[in-house]
């Protein structure tokens, strides 16, 4: 365990040439899942303490205008955020879903269950996969009949149109690519 340590705390020097001054540039290598986590706990800390100071510094910047405007185009401005960020986790969920559920999902609602579909592959909502197995015609009746439940809190065809989406998402990455490899 110790070695791992060290070996992730390892400083790699490199010279770079520039204007024939060698420069040594040091970078640390990290292990990337750790990093995110690291990222993560960065952005809480640093949040709280700015968020802080915001506070603080509104509070006399209210002296200079309208009080409860200022107040009022603020608490717009979170309300937008609160709702844009349970849509986030609402996707999140459901992609979570799509990969713990899928097993039981294929068991239920699928009539060849050895074609799982996009069921149990990762950046893919339940919606997406549903509506996959709809477009080849692979859903039973239970399989349908959730389709539509789904239909009722979100839009009409929901399921069709997340496979929809999540294609053009696909080609429109997959276009991405092909261009920057061509540079």
């Amino acid at each position: 365990m110790k070695k791992q340590i060290k070996k992730h705390r390892k400083l790699y020097i490199s010279e770079v040439a520039d204007n024939n001054y060698p420069i040594k540039k040091a970078s640390v290598k990290r292990p990337k899942h750790l990093y995110k986590i690291v990222e993560f706990i960065t952005a809480v800390i640093l949040s709280a303490i700015l968020y802080t100071v915001s506070f603080i510094y509104n509070i006399f910047q209210f002296r200079r205008g309208s009080v409860f405007k200022t107040l009022y185009l603020a608490i717009v401005e979170i309300y937008k955020v609160v709702m844009d960020l349970f849509e986030k986790l609402a996707i999140i969920l459901d992609i979570l879903g799509n990969i713990i559920l899928s097993n039981l999902i294929t068991d239920i609602l699928l009539i060849n269950k050895e074609d799982k579909g996009w069921f149990g592959k990762a950046g893919i909502t339940i919606s997406s996969s549903l509506g996959k197995a709809l477009n080849d015609k692979n859903l039973n009746e239970k399989g349908i009949k959730f389709a539509k439940i789904l239909d009722k809190p979100f839009e009409y065809n929901h399921c069709k149109n997340a496979y929809d989406w999540q294609i053009m998402k696909d080609e429109f990455n997959e276009q991405r690519k092909r261009i920057v490899a061509n540079g």
